[in-house]
Formats: structure tokens, C-alpha cells, sequence
């Protein structure tokens, strides 16, 4: 939001290109840490995940 507003030059932008499944049921994505700290990003809420094999 900050980029798309002028607030922060283009150049300061992080990206990182990423193998996912998107589940569009969900309230909110879900990252692995690795790309959390790849991206910078600090975690606001942590929650531990269930994974359902079918």
C-alpha cells in the first residue's frame, strides 16, 4: 500500500518469487519463516498449523 501511495520509492520494495498453493477459502496467508525472513518481515501473530493428509 505504502508503494502504491507514493510513500515509499520503488527501489526499497522487497520481492521474492515462491512456489505456493493458494487456498482461497482462507481469512489470511500463511508463510513458512524462511520466506518471512527473506522478505524482512516480523511475525505479528503466530499460530500453530494443523496439516490434513488426505
Amino acid at each position: 500500500m505504502k508503494a502504491r501511495n507514493g510513500l515509499i520509492p520503488e527501489v526499497e520494495i522487497r520481492r521474492l518469487t515462491v512456489n505456493a498453493l493458494v487456498d482461497t477459502g482462507a481469512w489470511t496467508p500463511a508463510i513458512n519463516e524462511e520466506t518471512c525472513q527473506k522478505l524482512g518481515l516480523r511475525v505479528k501473530r503466530p499460530v500453530r498449523l494443523r496439516w490434513l493428509v488426505v
